[in-house]
């Protein structure tokens, strides 16, 4: 609930009642991450006729008078007799954007697609590593990520490669020997599904279901996100490659040079205000993340400046000596020049938001 200006001037801030401190405050939170995502998975087309599939079967139903809530239920249906622990409670569309109906849900690609998500209970740990892809795929995207080169010298941190469980399943009326329903309780959903016409039944939707992959958490929790990646493959040795955590060292000691250089009166920055994380991708360049974590509340100004500056560091090729002195490269953690770009930057502007700069 946002509180509107009068009642902040009734109960906002805190007060001593019955001899008991009460705060009250103002929060804004995302939706999306508010969501408990463990026990959410996705349902996705496995190729690109199968969005084609759903829309031309959910007219089907929408002719024979079916609501999209009913259909809902068959999709829901279907998934638990795939899946081992029957763990869905529940279908619904989500989109990136304005609401969709289920025939549209995956029309888009990329970030524009929408998503068939199915919630129940939580996925177990060994089966989700979301953790980890969250970011991972924050990158770029999960298709980049999957594409990387395989062997390269990533710099992600351990475990962050580690694949979850991803099931092929159908989407439609389930066959009878997968049907469950011998038990009284679903005795008349078997029924009902085994009496629909057999070219109804053959319309099998096929779909990868996976567990959910949040938002990047670190771009969410940083006052500063900056992605980058390399113009030009390197011809650099692997092997002389910084570490992670070298260039992790080195983003501490630029971030303080520019904090110094503004004259900025700030605490200096340490190795856990900052994260990196990068991959070599198919192209054999490195594309990655960094973030400058939220710290004090008055100096979160101060620090999107100094991260704006930064971005400049990395992304600046203007050809002049005097330039020089304001290049450096997260490749190879060297100043004087850059082989990377600045691909986009997102700043917190309120101390528990994001925008787009």
């Amino acid at each position: 609930m946002l509180l509107n200006d009068r009642l902040k001037e009734v109960w906002g801030g805190s007060r001593l009642v019955s001899e008991r401190r009460l705060v009250c405050e103002e929060i804004q939170e995302d939706e999306e991450e508010e969501e408990q995502t463990e026990g959410t998975a996705t349902l996705s087309p496995t190729n690109p006729y199968a969005t084609d599939m759903l829309q031309r079967w959910v007219q089907i139903w929408h002719i024979l008078g079916v609501k999209e809530i009913d259909i809902n239920e068959v999709i829901l249906l279907a998934a638990n007799c795939y899946l081992p622990d029957g763990r869905g409670e529940a279908v619904h569309n989500w989109s990136p954007s304005a609401p969709r109906p289920l025939r549209g849900v995956w029309e888009e690609t990329g970030a524009g697609q929408g998503q068939l998500r199915l919630r129940g209970a939580p996925t177990p740990a060994p089966h989700r590593n979301t953790h980890q892809l969250r970011e991972e795929y924050a990158i770029n995207s999960q298709l980049a990520f999957d594409e990387r080169k395989q062997g390269g010298r990533h710099h992600l941190p351990e475990g962050a490669e580690r694949r979850q469980s991803k099931e092929k399943i159908q989407i439609g009326i389930p066959s009878s020997s997968i049907l469950p329903g011998r038990n009284d309780d679903m005795r008349d959903t078997r029924t009902t599904m085994l009496g629909a016409p057999l070219w109804l039944k053959q319309v099998q939707i096929p779909v990868w279901w996976e567990p959910l992959v949040p938002g990047s958490a670190m771009e969410r929790e940083s006052s500063v996100c900056i992605r980058f990646e390399q113009l030009r493959a390197s011809q650099q040795n692997a092997r002389a490659m910084k570490t992670r955590q070298q260039i992790q060292s080195q983003l501490v000691e630029v971030l303080n040079e520019i904090q110094q250089v503004c004259g900025v009166d700030n605490a200096p920055f340490v190795v856990t205000d900052v994260s990196y994380i990068a991959y070599v991708n198919k192209e054999d360049k490195l594309e990655g993340i960094i973030t400058i974590q939220k710290r004090a509340r008055e100096v979160l100004e101060d620090n999107i400046a100094i991260g704006a500056m930064l971005a400049f560091h990395i992304g600046n090729h203007v050809q002049s000596d005097t330039a020089r002195s304001f290049k450096w490269c997260p490749v190879s953690g060297e100043y004087g020049h850059s082989r990377c770009g600045v691909t986009a930057i997102t700043a917190a502007h309120t101390w528990s938001g994001l925008s787009v700069v």
